[in-house]
């Protein structure tokens, strides 16, 4: 991609579930230079070392200084780094998910404007629309509040967003933004906390018969495979780089019953559902227009049960 081509890279959160897969992509394109930091437990789960194309860095991007040193000769930042959960973390964490989330970001931007960045890829989130049952669209994402659930990480979002516009105006960086909507793949957090694809899997891994699902199941999602949000992420970063947001997904609405029957079926048996309504589950319904980022002659490549069988096999691989 000429995009990147000679280019000096920094991925943030490169051991991440989206932060893998965009250093994947960078070094497949082999025409560029990477930075990539981790901070936590993590490690990236790729065969770098012998590759000179590639540096990792282990730093806590909470401090500026270290922010300020990452981006020095950086052409370009790719901002992956992120606290995040699932449901249960997000009813329990929503202090840190707010102060950690709005501190690294800040202090990335901050320095990466300063340093005269040329270019910033920002994946925002689905999280800072408000609740609707009909698909988003971009121009709704300041409407209203954000569902409730959502408040500290939607408003965190929408925020965001409106520095990155401000900065377009102001400095020589570009900014591109993309709004997903419940990304998963491989490299995902497989944990107690994770999102709703990884926590079925590790059911479905273990044979869970009766599989439990939290909620009723009706919950609908539109769920976006992790080698597709980071092709549409390069597609605006190299199509509109103006902070003007993007949504991305799949496309395809499911609801978690139906979602978690494909899981058990791709794993080969057929068990018994039961359905705890005590559990937190966030929004009802959440579904997102992609019309815009069509238009402008980009789709997704994977259907959803393509993107499991995937992830269920990097997850057999890798447990």
């Amino acid at each position: 991609m000429n995009l990147f081509e000679n280019k000096t890279i920094l991925v943030t959160g490169a051991a991440g579930l989206c932060g893998t897969a965009v250093v994947k992509k960078l070094l497949e394109f082999n025409n560029c230079n990477i930075v990539g930091t981790v901070y936590n437990r993590r490690s990236l789960n790729i065969d770098w070392k012998n590759n000179q194309k590639i540096k990792i860095s282990k730093l806590d991007l909470m401090d500026y200084n270290n922010c300020k040193q990452l981006v020095e000769n950086v052409d370009i930042v790719i901002h992956c780094a992120a606290f995040s959960g699932g449901a249960g973390l997000q009813d329990n964490h929503q202090i840190d998910l707010f102060r950690n989330n709005i501190i690294m970001t800040s202090n990335l931007v901050a320095a990466a404007v300063e340093e005269k960045v040329e270019l910033f890829g920002y994946i925002g989130s689905s999280t800072m629309y408000p609740q609707v049952t009909h698909s988003v669209k971009e121009t709704e994402g300041f409407d209203g509040d954000p569902f409730e659930f959502y408040m500290g990480v939607g408003w965190l979002k929408r925020y965001m967003e409106k520095v990155l516009q401000h900065f377009q105006s102001i400095t020589e960086t570009n900014f591109a933004i993309v709004r997903p909507m419940a990304v998963f793949g491989e490299n995902d957090n497989f944990y107690e906390r994770g999102h709703v694809i990884p926590q079925l899997i590790m059911k479905a891994g273990e044979g869970m018969n009766p599989f439990q699902v939290w909620g009723d199941g009706n919950q609908i999602r539109d769920f976006l495979y992790v080698e597709d949000l980071v092709d549409g992420l390069f597609f605006i970063m190299a199509n509109d780089a103006t902070a003007n947001a993007y949504n991305v997904s799949s496309g395809q609405s499911i609801n978690v019953k139906e979602l978690a029957n494909i899981i058990t079926e791709i794993y080969g048996y057929r068990p018994e559902f039961e359905f705890d309504i005590s559990k937190p589950t966030a929004i009802p319904v959440r579904q997102i227009d992609i019309s815009k980022i069509e238009n402008l002659g980009w789709k997704p490549k994977y259907t959803l049960r393509q993107g499991l069988e995937k992830t269920i096999g990097w997850y057999k691989r890798n447990k």
